[in-house]
């Protein structure tokens, strides 16, 4: 069974082959919510690209967008987002990201992993400041 055309909507439209770029025109033809949905994806991915502060006027108009879609899977996100809007326009202007956050996290996740079976938090603890605050402990016999 060949691919759907709506397979060509998943992947980002510089990565589509030359056969998948055609897609999105057949799409628009046949199925017009299904492409509507495909445009709003598509600048919502433009709002969290890289940038400056444009792209909180990318954002107000997603918001309106999206609320006047029609698309339930859009406008109650939407109208959530509107709630936070202050918030996430400052992160968007001061570029802001809580990535070294998550990837901290990610490593604490991992060495409770391994501390599995300690018999108390302070262990953990010491483990989690020697792997990931720097902290260091002389060896015994060496100077």
């Amino acid at each position: 069974m060949p691919p759907s055309p709506a397979w060509a909507l998943w992947k980002k439209p510089e990565n589509l082959t030359g056969k998948q770029e055609l897609k999105p025109t057949l799409i628009q033809e046949t199925n017009k919510p299904l492409y509507r949905a495909y445009l709003l994806k598509e600048q919502l991915r433009a709002v969290f690209a890289p940038g400056g502060p444009e792209r909180v006027y990318l954002l107000d108009a997603w918001l309106r967008w999206a609320c006047r879609s029609r698309l339930a899977p859009f406008v109650k996100p939407a109208r959530t987002t509107r709630a936070r809007r202050p918030d996430i326009a400052n992160a968007l202007a001061c570029a802001l990201t809580n990535a070294r956050v998550e990837a901290m996290h990610t490593k604490i996740r991992l060495l409770i992993r391994r501390a599995y079976g300690f018999r108390s938090v302070a262990a953990l603890r010491a483990m989690i400041l020697l792997c990931l605050a720097g902290y260091t402990r002389p060896l015994p016999g060496r100077t």
